[in-house]
């Protein structure tokens, strides 16, 4: 988590699935580690596809299409197995590419 939190803008928004929304890069990362030390902590995650459009030459979208298997829900119950789509965009600043936001989404059956 380490690594993915130096890839984070000071200012980056992380919405959750579920719609929580953190500010800032210090209550991103906090999230980020809690939940990788317990819920994801023995997930695996599959990139699906990833594509890039550029917004600006110093500006992309990205969307990840993911699967992840091996998770928890917050009481400890097992999660199943399921596709996502992330949305990430990023900035070039002082030559290094940053997260500005991240938000992430589960697939579901239409209803």
């Amino acid at each position: 988590m380490d690594s993915l939190e130096s890839l984070f803008s000071l200012n980056i928004d992380f919405v959750t699935k579920s719609g929580t929304w953190f500010k800032g890069k210090e209550a991103t990362a906090n999230h980020q580690k809690k939940n990788h030390t317990t819920i994801f902590k023995t997930s695996t995650w599959v990139t699906d596809s990833l594509e890039i459009k550029f917004v600006r030459a110093d500006v992309a979208i990205i969307h990840i299409g993911w699967g992840l298997s091996g998770d928890y829900h917050h009481d400890g119950s097992p999660n199943s197995a399921r596709h996502g789509i992330s949305t990430w965009v990023i900035e070039k600043e002082n030559k290094e590419w940053l997260l500005l936001a991240i938000q992430n989404v589960n697939i579901e059956s239409p209803q």
